[in-house]
């Protein structure tokens, strides 16, 4: 950690403390205890955002969230707007993260969400595997979409390229103005997939 980024995380400290009393000594142990949880705070939220930007990213609606017995994670099936189906599991419902996660996909279930998806590695009893796994929902309505919004989704998904994300808008007749329905968003974005030269 850099200097200056250190002496940001004791100014939020210090504030979060309060007016330093008369006897200041407990008052730096107490800010340098809260600067050091902010630290953490901040690495946390820095390897939250890393795994949201390596995502891979979606648009469906969520149709229903179980929790799986067997391991205690939640299950989120999800359909595209061509109404194909998916199931992707959130972390374990005893963890925060896992239980924040599920108790957010309960509260969008009916509505159309931007899906954040990861493919992560797991050891269980018959070696090790991958799962998909939802990283972050964001809630996108009941189907339709504003300009503004739907212009940043495909601009994210063509890596902030504009002439691209204009060509593929262009090319599924998206409205110049007025709102986006999610399904015809869909068919930009694939365009804009399809554009893409394949992985080596």
């Amino acid at each position: 950690m850099n200097p200056s980024d250190a002496t940001a995380l004791v100014v939020g400290a210090a504030q979060a403390a309060g007016p330093c009393p008369e006897g200041e000594e407990p008052w730096k142990a107490r800010v340098q205890r809260l600067a050091v949880d902010l630290a953490f705070a901040a690495r946390a939220v820095g390897e939250d955002l890393a795994r949201i930007d390596a995502a891979a990213k979606f648009t469906a609606l969520l149709e229903k969230v179980e929790i799986q017995p067997e391991t205690g994670r939640g299950l989120l099936t999800l359909r595209t707007s061509e109404g194909q189906a998916e199931t992707i599991s959130t972390e374990q419902e005893t963890t925060v993260r896992g239980a924040a996660m599920i108790a957010q996909a309960r509260a969008l279930t009916g509505r159309w969400v931007l899906v954040h998806r990861a493919n992560e590695t797991f050891k269980g009893p018959a070696g090790h595997g991958t799962m998909r796994t939802v990283v972050h929902l964001t809630d996108l309505g009941e189907g339709v979409l504003s300009k503004q919004a739907a212009w940043r989704v495909l601009l994210a998904d063509a890596q902030h390229n504009q002439a691209d994300a204009r060509r593929a808008w262009q090319q599924a007749g998206l409205p110049d103005d007025g709102p986006v329905r999610v399904d015809r968003l869909d068919q930009a974005r694939q365009a804009l997939a399809g554009a893409k030269p394949p992985e080596v």
